[in-house]
């Protein structure tokens, strides 16, 4: 299985990634609800599972506690995130980096945006019949269940 979820202003991201994934492959979630609950749902992680965090600096203390306990339960983690690394960098199998500085009150989350989509296009590209025939299935229950058929 496949786990998503980010800070407080990158889990936007890490739902549409897993949004868009869900499509494409079987076994992908999105860790929701209040941070109290992410711990239950760690019931359902195994080893070899892979878990796609994104943490950008004023790095939360929750997710990089979940981190923690994702590597416990041997998950692997993709860690997407800024150049100054998050904790959570510590437990990542991988690490991408991503410039965040605009020079601006706030950071930005283009690049990590970026990162998705290519992520996104990747996993597509490498499982096309799969997916072709995910999205066939997917196209197929919302044309047979659109109203007045």
């Amino acid at each position: 299985a496949c786990y998503f979820l980010g800070g407080r202003f990158t889990d936007t991201i890490a739902a549409y990634m897993a949004a868009h994934l869900q499509i494409i492959r079987p076994n992908v979630r999105h860790f929701d609800g209040q941070t109290s609950t992410w711990r239950d749902q760690l019931l359902d992680v195994r080893p070899g599972d892979v878990a796609v965090l994104f943490d950008i600096r004023r790095y939360q203390s929750d997710l990089v506690r979940l981190g923690e306990l994702l590597v416990e339960r041997k998950a692997r983690i993709l860690l997407i995130t800024d150049p100054w690394l998050s904790p959570i960098a510590r437990s990542a199998r991988v690490v991408l980096p991503c410039v965040v500085d605009a020079n601006r009150t706030w950071d930005s989350s283009i690049t990590l945006m970026a990162v998705a989509e290519a992520l996104i296009d990747r996993v597509s590209r490498a499982q096309s019949e799969a997916a072709r025939a995910r999205m066939q299935a997917l196209e197929d229950i919302h044309w047979n269940n659109l109203p007045g058929r």
